[in-house]
């Protein structure tokens, strides 16, 4: 998810090639892999999997400040070789180099499940990136930041598929 593309020099990650053409469904699977691994790391991590004996904790990696930081944040903070976050593409890609590249797309469209549609990858970037910035000033989200994302994507009719 991290690795940066330089086939054609633009150094973009999944999510930035997902965004650049437009599939939202794609942007949404990719934050949605990303809650799904930093929540089953939390899991593991929890303070009954710590290792008891002294020996063991030597071995035993401490939780780092918020693994969820170390993912999600690391996926939202991005750049590609113009220096742009997925968020900062998408919202240019929606402003000023959305309608030529739609034409260029229409190609895919079948293939891809549906028409590009760059606002739908804005708004949910920015809701995820909103989600975060919750959890960075720790203020309380719980389940209820979990299901606004869910919701987001049934009321826009994102899918996984």
């Amino acid at each position: 998810l991290f690795r940066h593309d330089h086939t054609f020099g633009d150094g973009m990650t999944p999510l930035h090639k997902a965004i650049k053409g437009g599939r939202y469904h794609v942007v949404a699977l990719i934050l949605q892999y990303c809650k799904e691994r930093d929540s089953e790391y939390e899991r593991e991590r929890e303070p009954t999997n710590e290792p008891t004996n002294e020996e063991s904790k030597k071995t035993h990696l401490p939780l780092q400040e918020g693994r969820k930081i170390q993912m999600m944040h690391r996926l939202l903070q991005s750049v590609d070789s113009k220096h742009r976050t997925p968020l900062e593409l998408a919202r240019h890609m929606q402003l000023e180099g959305g309608k030529e590249e739609e034409l260029s797309l229409r190609r895919w469209d079948s293939t891809a499940g549906g028409p590009a549609d760059f606002t739908k990858c804005v708004q949910l970037l920015e809701l995820e990136l909103e989600l975060e910035l919750e959890k960075d000033t720790k203020k309380e989200v719980g389940d209820e930041s979990e299901s606004r994302v869910v919701q987001y994507c049934n009321d826009n009719n994102v899918t996984s598929t």
